[in-house]
């Protein structure tokens, strides 16, 4: 075995009953859990240390990420640098920053849970080979943009809508797999693809708490694979999601069959790709990360008093009384008053051999993914979205062309996308040229 070192660990992060679910506008408050949240760490270590901690959460916003980076440093010996986290984007899991009540006491537990999984993933280092394959899964993920007839781009226009055009880009339906191969231990699963995590809604007419797909891929591919320990790891999903706009009538496409259904295919895809997985050369751990300074969007004054009516409105006749991209407008408009000047971003990377992984502090359009991999120097380049932080949409430029849910509730100018996909290039590219 080469001197690489990897290991595993797991720790339920599901929230106590009757907490207030994030990630769509109308009030859904936890009335019964589907299956765990958890958050998983795989540790790797050769010359250096890697922590990549992944939670079954919507997402964490920097503050937190930081102090949870900070934490689990400390608990493994390690620097706040080389410790990555991230989030599956489930939206059946605790509210983490929404404009809900939030259980404060919960999120400082997720900094103690982090430590313990690490701590676990540490404590389980066998000498370890890497592993990689890579596919295309289609029928999946979908670009939820739409150019309609009459000129304009909706998102989510509905299914078999007669006024749809055209996709207003292409689809990321690649999947990777990294196959980590241990010395007297199981091997370790990372699952890199990338859609929303938004399918399972509510189950025998309940809120459920619900790691949605990416928890059924987990689940079936470890017992699938006796001893074998999975991650999923979603990429650059902000502009992808589950709707087939397509789908015959017959064809519900939503709710938690459907989630089982993605899982379940995601999952065979992988068993197809398992054994057919090529060594890749392994080595030293470098982990580095770059501050990006993104022009933030000034708000004119009657944008901000419209935007005032329209939370005024909704506190006043409830959050359903206004449509869900006018609300998040509103809100993006009046945050983003508060900011002066740029907003300062943490583009995050870490590499060991051939095997690369760039982390994006946000929902980024997959485009941003496939121009990272496209670039990348390393056999195995991975893209991680909501990665030490979560500071909403990443729109590419031509995502800004014309109106759209994620444009309008990004705070952020055109060129944010392209900000992003240039730092996380070149951090990959001085990784490989050895030059942090």
């Amino acid at each position: 075995m080469e001197n690489l070192r990897v290991g595993y660990g797991k720790c339920e992060i599901t929230p106590a009953l009757g907490c207030y679910l994030q990630g769509h506008n109308k009030v859904r408050i936890a009335e019964s859990v589907a299956d765990p949240l958890n958050v998983r760490c795989v540790v790797f270590e050769n010359n250096g240390m890697a922590a990549l901690l992944y939670f079954d959460l919507i997402g964490i916003k920097q503050e937190l990420a930081e102090e949870i980076r900070e934490y689990v440093a400390q608990s493994i010996g390690c620097e706040r640098k080389d410790v990555f986290v991230s989030c599956t984007h489930t939206h059946y899991g605790p509210n983490m920053h929404a404009a809900y009540p939030k259980d404060e006491a919960y999120k400082k537990s997720l900094m103690y849970n982090a430590a313990q999984a690490a701590r676990v993933a540490k404590n389980d280092l066998h000498g370890a080979k890497m592993f990689f394959a890579k596919d295309e899964l289609a029928g999946i993920t979908f670009v939820r943009r739409y150019e309609m007839k009459d000129g304009t781009l909706r998102t989510n226009p509905g299914r078999r809508n007669p006024d749809i055009l055209r996709p207003a880009s292409k689809a990321d339906e690649t999947i990777q797999l990294l196959r980590i191969v241990r010395e007297g231990a199981g091997d370790i699963l990372l699952v890199g693809f990338q859609c929303h995590a938004d399918v399972s809604k509510e189950i025998d007419g309940k809120f459920a708490i619900t790691a949605d797909y990416p928890g059924v891929v987990c689940d079936t591919l470890e017992k699938a694979l006796p001893g074998v320990q999975c991650m999923y790891c979603n990429g650059a999903a902000g502009d992808l999601n589950h709707v087939d706009v397509n789908c015959p009538e017959w064809d519900a496409n939503n709710g938690y069959e459907h989630a089982k259904h993605m899982g379940l295919t995601i999952a065979g895809k992988v068993l197809s790709m398992y054994t057919k997985a090529r060594e890749l050369p392994a080595g030293s751990i470098q982990t580095t990360e770059k501050i990006v300074e993104i022009p933030v969007i000034k708000p004119t004054e009657e944008q901000l008093v419209r935007s005032r009516q329209i939370l005024e409105y909704a506190e006043k006749n409830g959050r359903e009384s206004v449509k869900t991209t006018d609300l998040y407008e509103a809100r993006t408009l009046c945050s983003a008053a508060k900011l002066d000047g740029n907003y300062k971003a943490r583009v995050t990377a870490m590499s060991v051999g051939s095997f690369a992984v760039v982390g994006i502090p946000g929902e980024p359009f997959c485009a941003i993914g496939m121009n990272i991999r496209e670039a990348s120097p390393f056999k195995a380049q991975f893209v991680f979205g909501l990665t030490n932080g979560c500071e909403g949409y990443l729109p590419v430029c031509d995502g800004f062309g014309v109106s759209g849910y994620e444009s309008r509730t990004s705070k952020f100018l055109p060129g944010v996308g392209e900000l992003m996909t240039e730092a996380g290039i070149a951090l990959v590219k001085a990784m490989y040229s050895n030059e942090i």
